[in-house]
């Protein structure tokens, strides 16, 4: 809700009956789980380090381990 709806920590919370902090610990778990996984996948120079020309072709490839589970 926060990074894909934009929405604030406050009504995240309200939303999910969450406190803000519990919102905030929440989120920051969510994206160390999310860039665990897609270590496995990828090197870490490829994940942290790659120009805007290579984006597409990342999230092409998130997207289809997405599609496959």
């Amino acid at each position: 809700m926060r990074e894909i709806e934009n929405m604030k920590v406050a009504e995240t919370g309200e939303c999910l009956g969450l406190s803000t902090v519990n919102v905030k610990v929440r989120l920051n778990r969510a994206k160390v789980m999310l860039k665990n996984l897609l270590s496995e996948y990828y090197q870490k120079d490829d994940i942290l380090n790659f120009h805007l020309s290579r984006c597409d072709n990342i999230v092409e490839k998130v997207m289809k381990q997405i599609d496959g589970l």
